[in-house]
């Protein structure tokens, strides 16, 4: 049987103060109605991945300057970073004894900002090196990494457990102790969503199923989108010749919108970048499918917009109305939290409802428990 060692230390950590253990106020969360946005008020240069972009959070970490010794340090790691991908593991494990883990954040951000799915290794790691104590773990990392890092702890604590000892902690682990000081509960239950489809041998049914055991639907529909991350960050092992253009939002249809939110840039890439084309291939669709896929077109041109607010007048339909709503939100949401004059000069150019439902996506970005469209996101 494996061992229940991290769901009993989660469970404590959902149960107990651990005002201790708290990140400093310089790292401390805004509460759930503000937005976290990257040092210095931009998106980054570099075009994220869309997994990248789905993440609430940026740099907080506090401005300091290194000692010639830890720029050493981080210079030195960079250079084995690079050439050793095979062995990142073993570097985090190895550099986190002189680097520490806001060192070797740093060093990642530096790379690209997003670090993603750089981070998602190294709060494994983390969680590992400060003897499995979720608390501390969660602390060290924060919203660093676009919050990956964090997710990464999630993975590594619940990795080694099954769905039946995972769900019934799910009704409260993002709601009170370390998850409900570090993070919006919505995007801890993203984080979890990872860690069940480890928990569940990358069975995505399986995993969405255990994702029931939260607390709300919200929640539930959080989770699965963090299933569908962790699903798509692996497309590498199932993408065979021959599947549809949809797959595997065509065999895994429950939550469209969760699915679509990936697949639309594969589907993006295979089309040459033919945004035209991609509505197209959505209006195919049947009803709860389409507004699904249009919120997965919304999401694709989040930076396309940031870079030229007009052009959100072309990139969702004007009706239906629930794919108006789906692909405003997928595209304005996401955008609100990274660049968010951007997101509100682009509401500027629409009017009537669609105006109303950007300005509501800007104001409120992420991770949103009480969204009136969240009927649209649930299960088909």
């Amino acid at each position: 049987m494996r061992t229940l060692a991290p769901l009993l230390a989660l469970s404590l950590v959902a149960t107990t103060s651990l005002a201790a253990q708290a990140p400093p106020p310089a790292t401390a969360p805004p509460d759930e109605h503000q937005h976290h946005h990257h040092h210095g008020g931009g998106m980054p240069a570099a075009e994220p991945s869309a997994s990248q972009m789905d993440m609430e959070g940026g740099r907080e970490a506090q401005v300091r300057e290194d000692t010639p010794e830890i720029a050493a340090l981080k210079a030195r790691f960079s250079v084995d970073y690079m050439l050793k991908p095979a062995q990142r593991r073993q570097l985090f494990d190895q550099y986190l004894t002189t680097l520490g883990t806001q060192g070797l954040l740093d060093v990642l951000e530096k790379r690209n900002p997003f670090c993603h799915d750089e981070a998602h290794e190294l709060g494994r790691a983390v969680y590992v090196h400060f003897n499995k104590d979720v608390g501390k773990a969660l602390s060290e990392c924060g919203p660093r990494c676009s919050s990956a890092c964090l997710h990464g702890v999630l993975k590594e604590a619940f990795g080694t457990s099954t769905i039946d000892q995972v769900r019934p902690l799910l009704a409260t682990v993002c709601t009170q102790g370390a998850m409900a000081d570090i993070r919006r509960p919505g995007n801890c239950a993203h984080g979890l969503g990872h860690a069940l489809m480890m928990v569940a041998g990358n069975d995505v049914e399986k995993a969405i199923d255990g994702c029931s055991g939260f607390d709300g639907p919200a929640m539930g529909y959080y989770c699965v989108t963090g299933v569908y991350m962790e699903l798509f960050n692996q497309a590498a092992t199932w993408v065979k010749p021959g599947q549809s253009a949809f797959h595997p939002c065509d065999v895994s249809t429950r939550f469209p919108a969760a699915c679509y939110r990936y697949q639309a840039t594969r589907m993006l890439g295979a089309l040459g970048g033919d945004r035209a084309e991609l509505a197209e291939m959505c209006r195919s669709l049947p009803a709860g499918q389409r507004s699904g896929c249009f919120h997965g077109v919304g999401f694709t041109a989040m930076t396309a917009v940031a870079e030229n607010p007009g052009l959100i007048r072309t990139v969702c339909p004007e009706e239906p109305g629930a794919d108006q709503t789906l692909c405003l939100e997928g595209l304005i949401e996401s955008l609100a939290v990274y660049q968010p004059a951007k997101a509100q000069e682009s509401c500027g150019h629409l009017a009537g409802a669609a105006a109303e439902i950007c300005r509501a996506a800007a104001r409120e970005g992420t991770y949103r428990l009480d969204k009136p469209s969240l009927p649209l996101y649930l299960e088909h």
